[in-house]
């Protein structure tokens, strides 16, 4: 939706607003806050969730994106460095952000998607298809996994330079540079890669997303713009909407509109474009064939594919559950509360949906 004098940070801000509010709320409420089948190319964008860029926008990936790193008010976890700030569920496996900087990831680990390299230490993280990437607290981008020749399309390489946001997709990955361009590497010019690491020149970006064969990006201003596979039209954003955050899956997209509505494009087969159309959320993020936000009050809604072979349950998150963030994967999502423990749902084949405790490895 076209505004008249909108202006990114007005609603970045009221994206952040929420986001406080949810955190007011939780702080005064403190009883609020209290998991696959055979590996195949994963039913997943592997998601992630995006990355946010060091811009003022409401986004995590990157997990995703990808995630809120916010604290409630007087919470007795900010200054513990084992404190989880950021999860991103990828095809079959999950990793965290600590606020030390150390990551930690469970689940499937066959190509190493799941071993972190140890003695560095990130800001941001986001879980791929069977790879992973994060920034350093430098800004350098380090990639592990997709080890077996099978998966590894280069996505594990990242170039050279410092990024402002990264984000994992299935067999690619993607970031923001700090003069806004955006840099892709991995799959890209196969029969079903259709140019999702061939990022459109000229365009300056502020948020980047990485899905199944395509990619999409935000611009300064709020519009969308996308690129690489399209046969769905999941790289088809709508024209004239402005948005403060993106999402891309797998066949679909989902974006964040100023007024706190989510507006999604692409396939619909299992209803993961299917928005709820009067909901209002502060995040969203889309995984394989289902997707996820948070509403206004700091529950997660989830909706698409959730139950058959493949899908087990991860469009149903717990009813009573308040979260800060949430990462759409393969069959599964996973969450962050606001004591900073980790919340998880649908398939768990591979532990991808049981995490350790705070203070766990």
């Amino acid at each position: 939706m076209a505004r008249i004098n909108w202006s990114p940070r007005e609603s970045r801000t009221a994206g952040v607003a929420i986001l406080l509010a949810i955190l007011l709320l939780a702080a005064c409420d403190a009883g609020s806050p209290s998991t696959e089948p055979t590996r195949r190319a994963p039913e997943s964008g592997a998601v992630p969730t995006a990355t946010p860029a060091r811009t003022p926008t409401p986004t995590p990936t990157s997990i995703h994106a990808v995630e809120a790193t916010a604290t409630p008010s007087g919470s007795t976890h900010s200054a513990d460095p084992d404190r989880f700030v950021a999860i991103s569920a990828g095809g079959a496996h999950t990793c965290v952000l600590r606020m030390s900087g150390d990551v930690s990831c469970w689940g499937a680990n066959e190509t190493g998607e799941s071993s972190p390299p140890e003695g560095l230490r990130f800001e941001s993280i986001s879980s791929g298809g069977w790879h992973t990437c994060a920034l350093t607290r430098d800004g350098m981008p380090v990639c592990w996994g997709a080890e077996i020749d099978e998966s590894d399309f280069g996505q594990r390489t990242p170039p050279t330079g410092q990024l402002s946001s990264i984000s994992s997709g299935t067999f690619h990955s993607c970031g923001v540079q700090p003069n806004g361009e955006a840099t892709c590497w991995g799959a890209n010019d196969s029969e079903v890669d259709s140019g999702q690491a061939d990022p459109p020149p000229g365009e300056t970006l502020v948020s980047i997303s990485s899905g199944w064969h395509h990619t999409c990006g935000l611009r300064e201003e709020g519009t969308a713009v996308c690129w690489g596979a399209n046969s769905f039209g999941q790289a088809s954003p709508p024209a004239g909407e402005l948005f403060t955050s993106i999402s891309s899956g797998r066949f679909h997209t989902c974006a964040l509109r100023p007024d706190n509505a989510v507006v999604c494009w692409g396939l619909n087969r299992h209803g993961q474009t299917s928005a709820p159309s009067d909901g209002r959320f502060a995040f969203v993020s889309s995984g394989d064939l289902h997707t996820c936000g948070i509403s206004e009050d700091g529950s997660p809604v989830c909706w698409g594919a959730n139950s058959d072979d493949i899908n087990k349950g991860q469009a149903s998150p717990p009813s009573t559950e308040r979260i800060i963030t949430v990462s759409s994967g393969g069959g599964h999502t996973c969450a962050l509360r606001f004591d900073s423990t980790v919340l998880c749902w649908g398939a768990d084949a591979q532990g991808q949906a049981s995490p350790p405790p705070v203070g766990g490895r």
